[in-house]
């Protein structure tokens, strides 16, 4: 049996509604909902030891010294200016270094860690194994990796620039 245009219109337009949704519900099962309070506290208690225990080797030292800048490390909503290319990469948030943080990544960053993100799911990611990795920035919509910065420490020491309010 054919279906007619108007048909086979309707039967997809219902297949990327029902994807829709699984990915939405997919989404909020994956990251639930917590308080600031909860996630400040998290981010201010790191537990390098289950990171290092699910990526299969510890963050480096440049990277841990991230959560012992608290004033840095509670900063948000700014950006960092690459001074070569002067392209503005934005951050939202800096994102907690446990367990829950690196019990579900974006497909292929399965082994990576998730230091910052942008504020609409996309995040910075370093690989953890060298001693000053790269810096790369997951566009989640697209799967995209690009990079932003040759090491963590280069791109920590971008200048920042608040975002206006």
């Amino acid at each position: 049996m054919q279906l007619s245009p108007l048909m086979a219109a309707i039967a997809v337009s219902a297949a990327l509604g029902s994807l829709v949704i699984a990915v939405i519900l997919r989404r909020r099962t994956r990251r639930p909902r917590e308080t600031k309070a909860d996630y400040t506290y998290r981010l201010l208690h790191p537990d390098f030891d289950a990171v290092a225990a699910r990526l299969g080797c510890p963050l480096p030292p440049l990277v841990q010294a991230l959560y012992a800048a608290v004033p840095e490390l509670l900063k948000d909503d700014f950006s960092v200016i690459d001074p070569d290319s002067l392209r503005e990469w934005h951050i939202g948030f800096f994102c907690p270094a446990d367990a829950r943080a690196v019990e579900s990544n974006w497909p292929g960053m399965e082994n990576c860690f998730e230091f910052a993100n942008d504020g609409c799911g996309n995040a910075y990611y370093i690989r953890p194994g060298h001693p000053d990795p790269p810096v790369v920035f997951y566009d989640h919509e697209s799967g995209s990796q690009s990079p932003v910065a040759p090491s963590f420490s280069e791109f920590m020491s971008w200048v920042r620039v608040a975002q206006d309010a």
